[in-house]
């Protein structure tokens, strides 16, 4: 047995594990870039001048909280691309929903367009459900770990609505303007 065999055997297994490495390391280096390309806009914007329902978490939760999401999502999306393959449907629902996740923040925070963000997040919102639900059909344990994400995803949109409606002069002039009450 060789040197680097040895060192090899000596890691331990999930750092010899590409395939899960990368199926949490993508969500969360992704996730980590777009929040921190955001992170102007929410110190700047988002915290200073857009009016918060009372529901609303403080603002470094959101990234907290998304961290732990992206983890759990990419350990779902291993368990269903080690099931059914990397390359089935259910991993291009999974790719889909991801993309729409990412294009989330740079909608809403660094173009100021919370009613575009609107739109994006409903879209976004029937992805993860419809993923949710693929991934039941491949892996009970997966499907069931996408809960969370669902639900959050479900809360973000609610919120989304709010900060849409409640600051429609803080949006960018190109936004979708919110109908008066």
């Amino acid at each position: 047995m060789g040197a680097a065999q040895s060192a090899l055997d000596a890691l331990p297994g999930i750092i010899r594990n590409g395939p899960l490495m990368l199926s949490l390391g993508v969500p969360l280096a992704l996730g980590q870039v777009v929040g921190l390309a955001s992170l102007p806009a929410v110190f700047g914007w988002y915290i200073p001048k857009l009016r918060k329902p009372r529901w609303a978490p403080p603002a470094p939760v959101f990234g907290q909280t998304w961290a732990v999401l992206y983890g759990v999502m990419g350990y779902a999306s291993y368990l269903v691309g080690k099931a059914a393959g990397w390359r089935s449907y259910p991993m291009g629902v999974y790719a889909a929903q991801l993309a729409l996740n990412l294009a989330w923040q740079p909608i809403f925070f660094l173009l100021k367009r919370p009613g575009v963000a609107q739109v994006e997040i409903v879209a976004l919102l029937g992805a993860v459900a419809y993923t949710t639900a693929e991934f039941f059909k491949v892996d009970a344990t997966a499907g069931q770990l996408m809960l969370p994400y669902l639900a959050f995803t479900t809360y973000a949109t609610a919120l989304n609505y709010r900060f849409w409606k409640d600051n429609p002069e803080e949006s960018s002039p190109h936004d979708i303007k919110p109908k008066a009450a």
